[in-house]
């Protein structure tokens, strides 16, 4: 009873270019998941490229002072400028790529992804002048933003195509993980390659010299860039295996005989009020936690904490947020079926922390310091950890529809919500700072609340275990 009705909700989401007889053959044949040693291959492989492409996406926020005195008309906006370019080209192409991923598989785009970072980042080792060269650097942001479009729900294409049903999540936690640890990387190697500009020049001598020295240093670090990507890319292209020999799970052999369709998967997404419920809580899990934590040095500015302590205090909450996200996506597949259960957990820990925090920074007068910072790198690990898991329980749900739609579908949404709150600040940069911890706080409980009220669904897991 429990097969056939797993079975008609199955064939009423997806259209298939075989019969059931053939699909039944298909389990039977597949019998104990097979697993190829290459997977660990593809995985380093592609957590190499994905975390390249954030060092990449991030040049210029870490050196941004060395930048603006080495290039004399650029300023904050421009800076900032090349880092929006990831955003915008997330809500504008998310739909392309994913059907682009579900027509060409996962060697075609992944090369496309590294090929498309590695023309960025080679573009700006072109010697040219500075208008030419600030021209340059916003179009390799945006070739490098598309490639992280790619990136991003290609994890779960990976992940389910090579990975069997007990290693899945763990695979998506540690490709998610990369991504962060890319961010914290870039505010360590940028500073490595570039120091600040001496500002004890005497004369404009001195001072040119020392605009040289800084351009100099620049120019060295974008060569390590393009080195790395072009290194990656011919990894890419000749060592990046095509497909596992056999696939890893049952649900990865039914994923085969599916014959796609990818705007009746977007429609048949649109139309499940779950995934609705799951995507509207990570818009307010992941909505706020971006903005706040850029904005920590405005917002803890009279909390007593040096400028060194805040920039270690937030690549430190990003290194553990990696952690914690890659621990507790293996403790899921080691618990399978569990996956709203390690949201709620973590999300209501960070919701009670968020709380703290903001009793802290908005009515307590007196508080050490170190409480503040670990209660920030706890509470921001909780929430930013549960993405990976945010993932899988999304593929979960839509299956048998791609997980790629499920990672776009989930893609867009908390994106949305960055360029929103974003875009707030920029227009009423006073008020939205003065209110940010407490949206912090209410989005993190509507995100606990939406949560609740989803229903869980393993239709993918199901297929794993039901034959």
């Amino acid at each position: 009873m429990a097969s056939r009705k797993g079975r008609a909700s199955f064939r009423s989401s997806v259209q298939f270019s075989v019969t059931d007889e053939e699909i039944d053959r298909m389990i039977r044949d597949v019998g104990v998941p097979k697993t190829s040693p290459t997977r660990y291959l593809a995985l380093i492989i592609f957590c190499s490229s994905s975390f390249a492409q954030v060092v990449v996406w991030n040049t210029w926020g870490p050196i941004s002072k060395a930048a603006m005195f080495a290039f004399e008309s650029w300023d904050s906006g421009t800076v900032a400028m090349f880092s929006n370019w990831g955003s915008v080209c997330i809500v504008i192409l998310v739909g392309p790529v994913c059907w682009l991923l579900d027509e060409k598989g996962l060697k075609y785009n992944s090369v496309l992804a590294t090929g498309l970072c590695c023309l960025g980042a080679g573009l700006r080792c072109l010697p040219v002048d500075e208008k030419l060269f600030t021209w340059l650097s916003h179009i390799g942001g945006i070739l490098n933003g598309i490639g992280g479009v790619i990136f991003g729900p290609a994890i779960l294409l990976l992940s389910s195509s090579w990975f069997p049903a007990h290693e899945r999540t763990s695979a998506t936690g540690i490709m998610s993980a990369m991504s962060y640890f890319g961010m914290a990387a870039s505010y360590i190697i940028g500073p490595a390659f570039v120091t600040p500009p001496n500002s004890n020049w005497k004369n404009n001598t001195d001072l040119l010299f020392e605009r040289m020295r800084v351009t100099d240093e620049i120019k060295d670090y974008l060569y390590f860039h393009f080195a790395v990507e072009l290194i990656l890319f011919l990894s890419m292209v000749f060592i990046f295996p095509s497909t596992p020999p056999k696939p890893p799970s049952r649900s990865s052999c039914l994923s085969l005989a599916m014959k796609r369709n990818f705007m009746y998967a977007l429609k048949e997404v649109l139309k499940n009020g779950n995934i609705w419920l799951l995507g509207m809580s990570a818009f307010f899990n992941f909505g706020m936690s971006g903005p706040w934590l850029s904005q920590l040095t405005v917002l803890l500015s009279d909390k007593n904490l040096s400028q060194k302590e805040l920039s270690k205090l937030g690549t430190w909450t990003i290194i553990s947020s990696c952690v914690l996200g890659a621990s507790v996506s293996r403790a899921s597949d080691m618990f399978p079926g569990k996956l709203k259960i390690f949201l709620l957990i973590f999300m209501t820990i960070a919701c009670s922390l968020f709380m703290r925090i903001l009793y802290i920074i908005e009515i307590a007068d007196d508080f050490n310091k170190y409480d503040l910072i670990l209660l920030i790198m706890v509470g921001f690990s909780a929430s930013c950890g549960t993405s990976p898991l945010f993932y899988e329980f999304a593929a979960e749900i839509v299956y048998p529809i791609s997980e790629v739609t499920a990672a776009g579908f989930l893609m867009t949404l908390t994106n949305l919500a960055n360029v929103i709150i974003y875009f707030y600040i920029s227009k009423t940069p006073k008020t939205a700072l003065e209110f940010m911890s407490y949206g912090l706080v209410f989005n993190n409980l509507m995100a606990t609340f939406l949560m609740f009220m989803v229903e869980e669904q393993y239709n993918r897991l199901v297929h794993d275990v039901m034959y």
